[in-house]
């Protein structure tokens, strides 16, 4: 028996037709039925395949309820049609779902589609009958898309498709029109034909005509192909042919509809696939295979494992604690193991290549004050070091020129550093004439504690220098053994104590031991003072006191 398909789409109102699984010629009186829309069409369809076929055939039709009812209906008159199988028509999702991803394409590409006017249903003789809440419209006059009528009623040329309520399904000619009849409890199935054909249709054909000039990705473009041609489609990005052992690669795959393709490795010794990611375990070639739904390969990508021995670890060793500006140095590395493959193609690379320049031997060069982190890589580990880069010394200066000791006597001696931030912990102390005190500079050079001998006298230099800028300062440094004190001392403890009994004397040590306050530098000797000068004071009030009496 002969096979007839006649498949309907959801993205055209052209019908394909097969016969024995071969398409039909494009010069068959078939073949131009197809381009027709069904209503139109359906009336020639069973004419033209028993014309064709001459024998008894079977058909499978891929359409709608309404479609298979009323083809089924005219075909019962054919010697040569036995059967009609139905099917739903061919789609990668089920209808809803198709128009809504379809739909949100459009929205994502900034493609709106007019959704064009609801279908007017006029019912004669007084029919009340439910219509679908979305696609549908009652109205009372005889101007509408769809009219539906009893039997034997008059058509008004008005109606565009009649609908005659009959006990079956069938074609008519009535009133210049061509009617077709249908049971009041199959309307449903009209209605579905008809929102399909009329509504649903027009908006889809023009939503994937706007989408055929939008620029997609290659992702989108698969699932665009997949909704198109009605055929599974998927995407996978470029794999490498080659990885390292032990390296992972994410795999970008899509397929449409989602369970349509996987993903599989034909040698899971070599790589393995987890959610998309591969990880090459060992040395190898093996196959990626993307496999449909019937479990056939439907293509691969060999991928082959490369055991490279590479570098496990890179330490940076510094010849310098930091660096001052304009310095010239050089950072020690060391690498394991030493044949690895990039052990002679390490790259180094500087964070702010304003501060430091780096050679690839490890030669830098300190360009300007501040911090940069140098990085030595392989082709799997690396290294960082953070170099700091201070100002270079301008210049030293003592906050004091001279200093006087006496014996066993202790002074810190600060040196004013230019620019403050500058290194200091290089810095030399020296003292020319050892005998007269000791020095002990601090950890960072900048102060230093000054220890006078004990019993001995003398003047010596005290020097600070930096061996690298050839910059230095010079404090004079003075021991004596013990100060005496001055004539001022000696005329204000003696007038003071011969004016116990000459009271005129009294004023003179006043005045001498102010003077000494005044003038004397040294601090040991001003008690002396103080004490001289309550005392005439107070020796001279007793003698006023005296002389009232």
């Amino acid at each position: 028996m002969n096979h007839i398909e006649i498949k309907y789409s959801y993205f055209s109102q052209k019908a394909e037709f097969l016969m024995n699984r071969e398409k039909v010629s494009p010069y068959s009186e078939l073949a131009s039925i197809g381009n027709s829309p069904f209503l139109e069409a359906v009336a020639s369809i069973i004419h033209c395949l028993d014309n064709e076929v001459f024998d008894d055939y079977e058909i499978d039709l891929y359409a709608t309820d309404f479609q298979y009812e009323l083809l089924s209906a005219i075909a019962r008159k054919s010697e040569y049609c036995k059967n009609i199988r139905l099917f739903s028509m061919e789609s990668l999702l089920p209808k809803e779902k198709l128009f809504e991803r379809i739909f949100d394409i459009g929205r994502q590409n900034n493609i709106t589609v007019d959704q064009g006017e609801n279908a007017k249903v006029y019912f004669s003789g007084g029919m009340h009958i439910v219509l679908p809440k979305k696609g549908f419209v009652n109205t009372d006059t005889p101007c509408a898309d769809i009219g539906v009528f009893k039997e034997n009623e008059v058509i008004p040329v008005t109606i565009r498709t009649p609908l005659i309520i009959s006990d079956s399904f069938g074609i008519l000619q009535k009133s210049g029109h061509t009617c077709y009849s249908i049971p009041s409890v199959k309307l449903n199935s009209f209605w579905e034909f008809y929102a399909l054909e009329f509504i649903e249709r027009p908006v889809i054909i023009e939503y994937m005509t706007a989408l055929r000039y939008v620029n997609f990705n290659q992702k989108q473009m698969a699932e665009f192909n997949a909704i198109k041609n009605n055929k599974p489609a998927y995407y996978i990005n470029d794999i490498p042919s080659m990885i390292d052992k032990e390296e992972t690669f994410d795999i970008d795959f899509a397929c449409f509809p989602e369970d349509a393709f996987s993903l599989k490795i034909e040698n899971t010794d070599i790589v393995n696939c987890q959610e998309n990611t591969i990880f090459a375990i060992n040395p190898g070639t093996t196959l990626l295979c993307i496999y449909n739904d019937k479990g056939e390969c439907a293509a691969s990508k060999s991928i082959t494992v490369v055991g490279h021995q590479y570098l496990e670890n890179i330490s940076l060793i510094p010849r310098f604690e930091y660096l001052k500006k304009s310095e010239r140095n050089r950072i020690d590395v060391v690498v394991t193991p030493l044949n690895a493959e990039d052990a002679n193609k390490l790259v180094w690379s500087i964070s702010n290549p304003n501060i430091l320049q780096v050679d690839e031997n490890g030669n830098i060069i300190a360009l300007e004050e501040g911090n940069a982190t140098i990085t030595v890589s392989g082709f799997k580990v690396n290294a960082s070091l953070i170099v700091e880069v201070k100002p270079a010394l301008q210049s030293l200066r003592f906050t004091h020129q001279s200093i006087r000791l006496k014996n066993r006597e202790t002074f810190i001696l600060e040196c004013i550093v230019t620019p403050p931030n500058a290194p200091t912990e290089k810095l030399t102390w020296d003292l020319d004439n050892k005998t007269i005190a000791s020095i002990n500079p601090s950890k960072y050079g900048h102060r230093c504690q000054i220890i006078a001998s004990e019993g001995y006298e003398g003047r010596g230099n005290i020097h600070c220098y930096d061996a690298d800028t050839k910059l230095g300062a010079i404090c004079n440094i003075e021991v004596i053994s013990k100060v005496k004190p001055g004539t001022a001392g000696k005329v204000a403890l003696s007038c003071w104590l011969i004016g116990i009994l000459f009271p005129f004397l009294l004023p003179i040590s006043s005045i001498a031991s102010f003077y000494g306050l005044a003038r004397d530098p040294e601090t040991e000797h001003h008690n002396r003072y103080k004490i001289c000068a309550v005392g005439s004071i107070l020796t001279l009030l007793f003698w006023l006191m005296v002389g009232m009496q």
